[in-house]
């Protein structure tokens, strides 16, 4: 263990400047989705093409391997949809040389993802330096069930990873958003109504020409129809059915995002030059881990993270602490304390969102966070799953259309759960770049 006097100054330079599932006669059936992509083909109801995919069709065209990421919850992270997709590609363009990164991580949604978008999943967790062709991003179901987001705040983590895909001075990467369903997403659909993350999802998807499969609306018309049961799917968690039926439509969603006609595509430009949606929107975002306790001088912000000498940075004796810890997170150092009165202070110079990544277990306290000028809040990281489990999410101490008048000032207290544990993997800053900084399109 670290003892506190811990800082982390954000680092890098601003990315703007510079299983095999087995396949049976009923899942056969079952799974009829659409023919090969034809450029004049109408597109079925359940996939928006709109801007297509063009970095990923001039990386095709190119040389060096077409690198592709999938950024989601645990529909992601395990071995379903995903590894199937990665199948289908490699047999739909064989002479394509393709790489795949898991970039699922379990209970999160977009909130958590937004923060994770730059390292985690256009960076393959360290591996790709220049970065993926294609991002393939998921979050309705854990944005509704798990981050329970209202209206107003459903599409803030979606716009920010519109917001940096692509990338200035980097080719791509593309992006391609899915919906999937739970219960309640497919009971609204089967109702006529419009799903709250399913709708703020697409809100986004449509203002920067992002395509989308809905695999959602698919499964409720085939419910409706009387093709499919919510059984036959599998549930929250598809079984083979589910997966197999979503990985043909992702495939056939890229294909047709290949070949979409010009007249249906844009001509690339970078998305941070739109108007945004929202006027918090942020347009990079990065995640600083305690792990790496590192000064650098940014070109273009710095923002401080200090901690007080109750905090300690290390790996928890999880052994010793109430619930259980997810495989993950074992050995991943974290900055933690359960001491009420640690103190954080945070300089967001050009920040206007700060969130904490956090795993919050039985014994999980709260956060009061005060800003210059304004009244005290408080935050309480003790989730509804946190009852046996040090959960992993993401709470948002600050957001606003500008940064904080001075620092911010963190401070461990009680919870209602009457624990005060506070074990953080990540410091999530966004940045909204000012107008007349933001790149030119190419």
């Amino acid at each position: 263990m670290m003892p506190a006097s811990w800082t982390l100054t954000g680092s890098g330079t601003l990315p703007f400047l510079e299983g095999a599932l087995m396949t049976t006669p009923l899942l056969i059936a079952l799974l009829t989705v659409a023919p090969a992509a034809d450029p004049a083909a109408e597109d079925p109801a359940w996939l928006h093409v709109r801007g297509g995919l063009p970095w990923t069709a001039a990386k095709i065209a190119g040389d060096g391997p077409v690198r592709v990421a999938f950024l989601g919850g645990s529909i992601t992270e395990g071995n379903g949809y995903r590894p199937l997709v990665e199948e289908k590609l490699k047999a739909r363009f064989p002479d394509v040389a393709w790489e795949f990164h898991n970039a699922g991580v379990s209970s999160t949604g977009s909130t958590t993802g937004v923060f994770r978008y730059v390292g985690d999943a256009f960076g393959g967790g360290g591996d790709w330096p220049v970065g993926a062709n294609l991002v393939v991003a998921e979050a309705a179901v854990n944005d509704d069930q798990d981050e329970q987001l209202p209206a107003g705040e459903a599409g803030w983590g979606m716009e920010g990873v519109a917001r940096m895909s692509p990338l200035p001075r980097l080719a791509g990467p593309d992006l391609l958003f899915v919906h999937f369903p739970n219960p309640p997403i497919v009971e609204k659909l089967r109702a006529g109504e419009a799903p709250i993350s399913v709708a703020a999802h697409e809100r986004v998807a449509e203002h920067y020409a992002i395509p989308s499969v809905n695999v959602a609306a698919e499964v409720a018309r085939r419910i409706d129809a009387g093709t499919l049961s919510w059984e036959q799917y599998g549930g929250t968690h598809p079984g083979p059915v589910g997966h197999e039926l979503a990985a043909e439509m992702i495939a056939e969603a890229i294909a047709r995002g290949l070949v979409a006609p010009a007249d249906r595509r844009e001509t690339p430009a970078w998305p941070s030059r739109r108007e945004p949606l929202r006027a918090d929107a942020i347009d990079i975002a990065s995640l600083l881990r305690p792990g790496a306790e590192e000064k650098v001088e940014r070109e273009f912000f710095a923002e401080t993270v200090s901690a007080d000498a109750a905090w300690a940075t290390g790996v928890p004796d999880w052994e010793a602490l109430p619930g259980s810890c997810r495989d993950r997170f074992q050995q991943t150092v974290l900055l933690h304390t359960a001491a009420p009165g640690a103190t954080l202070t945070v300089d967001l110079e050009h920040a206007v969102a700060l969130g904490l990544y956090v795993l919050a277990g039985p014994d999980a306290g709260a956060l009061e966070v005060s800003a210059p000028g304004e009244a005290p809040k408080v935050v309480q990281l003790y989730h509804d799953h946190s009852k046996g489990l040090h959960y992993p999410r993401t709470v948002l101490l600050y957001r606003s259309d500008e940064p904080p008048a001075g620092p911010l000032t963190v401070k461990v207290v009680t919870g209602d759960h009457g624990g005060a544990a506070v074990r953080i993997v990540g410091v999530g800053i966004g940045i909204a770049v000012p107008k007349e900084l933001r790149p030119d399109a190419p």
